[in-house]
């Protein structure tokens, strides 16, 4: 799943969402958000779910990437639940822009 499918729709709705003067900056605020969130999430998802690096060849390795999983998906669900209620304000488009 990851970020293949999301990334290049973030992007246009991240650029799609500012105004003209601060098009410069949002590529690069959208760029730092993407890798700060990928690094927290290889420091925090295998410490919540238990993972410490120790057995990573049996059950307990397996029941740790089972719960990684499910937090993942929690966390992906409320990153949607989140964006279906806060739409963002969309600058007006006159007849004559294009």
């Amino acid at each position: 799943m990851g970020l293949a499918p999301a990334g290049a729709p973030l992007t246009i709705a991240t650029l799609g969402a500012v105004g003209g003067d601060d098009q410069g900056i949002a590529p690069g605020l959208n760029n730092t958000v993407g890798q700060l969130g990928g690094l927290m999430m290889i420091a925090i998802l295998p410490a919540a779910a238990g993972l410490s690096g120790h057995g990573l060849d049996g059950p307990e390795f397996a029941a740790g990437y089972e719960t990684a999983m499910i937090v993942w998906a929690l966390l992906s669900l409320a990153a949607v639940s989140i964006d279906r209620n806060n739409p963002p304000d969309r600058p007006e488009v006159t007849s004559g822009e294009v």
